[in-house]
């Protein structure tokens, strides 16, 4: 799996066990001096360092109290430490214990619902988009490239040079812009106009990740700015507009209008699929006549993203009348979309051998996971998990390929073995996952562990978008 591309947060003492796999949210913004992003002095990096471990450890001991209070004899005191903890906000996950640290039934109870509340708003926050600042100065485009990909977690690169290794390098433009807390997406198009760029999405392929690439605009093309609607994390696009007039989809129709939307997300976002309905989509000419939808029962989506960091769709309108100059169209995507990663630990498995089945389970968030089996098949070790999500469940099964994406790994002590086989399918109940990893001799199963990463929450968001005057075809 990917590393994550968030910013690490200090390890916190105490005497609480820390929750593992929790990652950052999405990033936010912090600002660039007018110096540049290397502007930093080492001692200003100290400072920040340790700011964040003096409020690492105030976060610490905050949580520490309430825990305490958690097991008050007081019934509204319990209630109160309850909801002071959601109150901390997701950072806390970091420090909350884990489950099977010595609590009080009660505690124990409590502690699930506030994890549950915080996993959630954590899933939420990661659905927003990244946002970035910009202190007031005239910089080179290389420099605002970099640091926009370094406050988003997105990769952004600079592809304006020659492919001819011989060819001078790119000039570097000097833009001058300001951005405070400003969404990705919209930061960056401002960026790209500025310096008379484009972009490219360059999907992933074999071992190079998805990456976003500052290409020189083509002649023609119209400035980004211009024709896109932002929502959260999304970047809507009407990428063509055209008017087939010997298709007709109706008796009375002259043609169809077909639009072909682009919809592209923030890299880090590591989306499971789309959907778009005919019914949450509507269109109208600039005389406010409504425009028919030429497939009404239609649903279009996606059922692999893999490494893609963008989809076109094409859309089919019944074509307007002759004197509509123009035409709106709203709709409403869905997206199902990962919470943060955590990770599930199996130990001792020599009760599951040789061919012995198990409803071991661990609860994290709304995932579930079972280890089913864990035997040796000659030369490998082969486990079998179910995972199951309490919702959305029927959309996380239409999707089980998104689970390729989740991992597993064996452990000895500080030696850890990657899987050498896996596959995924969906089952009646959750979906399956299957892991292979090499046996090898003097292997003491009592001794390993079952590492599975996989997100707690899987959320299914809407996202609408609007577009405004759009020109039709002549």
């Amino acid at each position: 799996m990917k590393p994550s591309t968030f910013p690490h947060r200090p390890l916190l003492v105490a005497l609480l066990i820390l929750l593992p796999g929790v990652t950052a949210g999405p990033p936010r913004a912090t600002a660039l001096s007018p110096g540049g992003a290397n502007a930093a002095s080492p001692s200003a990096t100290d400072t920040a360092q340790q700011t964040r471990e003096r409020e690492a450890t105030a976060l610490a001991a905050k949580v520490a109290k309430l825990l305490e209070q958690l097991d008050a004899p007081r019934l509204a005191d319990r209630d109160a430490a309850e909801k002071a903890l959601v109150a901390l906000g997701p950072s806390a996950l970091d420090v909350l214990p884990r489950g099977d640290a010595k609590l009080s039934a009660e505690v124990k109870q409590r502690l699930t619902r506030v994890r549950r509340q915080l996993e959630l708003a954590f899933a939420k926050s990661a659905a927003k988009a990244s946002l970035v600042s910009l202190a007031d100065a005239q910089r080179p485009l290389s420099e605002v490239i970099a640091a926009l990909a370094q406050q988003s977690g997105n990769p952004l690169l600079d592809g304006r040079a020659s492919s001819d290794p011989g060819a001078p390098p790119p000039p570097d433009p000097s833009i001058r812009l300001t951005f405070d807390e400003t969404p990705f997406w919209q930061a960056l198009d401002r960026t790209l106009d500025a310096a008379n760029c484009s972009l490219l999405i360059r999907d992933a392929a074999a071992t190079e990740p998805l990456k976003l690439v500052v290409v020189p605009r083509s002649d023609g093309e119209h400035p980004r700015g211009q024709r896109a609607v932002y929502r959260g994390p999304l970047r809507f696009d009407l990428v063509d507009v055209a008017i087939k007039r010997d298709a007709p989809a109706a008796d009375d129709a002259s043609g169809l209008l077909r639009v072909v939307l682009e919809t592209a997300w923030e890299p880090r976002l590591r989306p499971i699929a789309f959907s778009l309905s005919a019914g949450d989509l509507t269109a109208t000419d600039d005389q406010e006549r409504p425009l028919a939808i030429a497939t009404p029962q239609a649903k279009w989506g996606t059922t692999s993203l893999g490494g893609q960091g963008s989809m076109r769709l094409s859309l089919p309108l019944i074509s307007p009348q002759d004197d509509a100059r123009s035409f709106a169209l709203h709709g409403r995507m869905t997206a199902l979309l990962p919470g943060e990663n955590v990770v599930f630990r199996f130990s001792d498995l020599s009760a599951k051998q040789p061919n012995a089945k198990t409803t071991a389970a661990q609860k994290i968030g709304d995932a579930t996971v079972r280890l089913e089996s864990f035997r040796r098949q000659d030369d490998r070790w082969e486990a079998r998990f179910r995972v199951i999500y309490d919702n959305p469940q029927e959309s996380v099964q239409s999707h089980f390929d998104w689970l390729y994406k989740s991992r597993a790994a064996l452990t000895l002590g500080e030696a850890r073995r990657e899987p050498v086989e896996y596959d995924a399918q969906a089952a009646e109940e959750g979906v399956v996952a299957r892991y292979a990893f090499a046996a090898q001799e003097g292997d003491d199963p009592a001794n390993f562990s079952l590492l599975y990463t996989t997100p707690a929450v899987i959320l299914s968001l809407p996202y609408e978008f609007n577009f405004q005057n759009i020109p039709l075809p002549k």
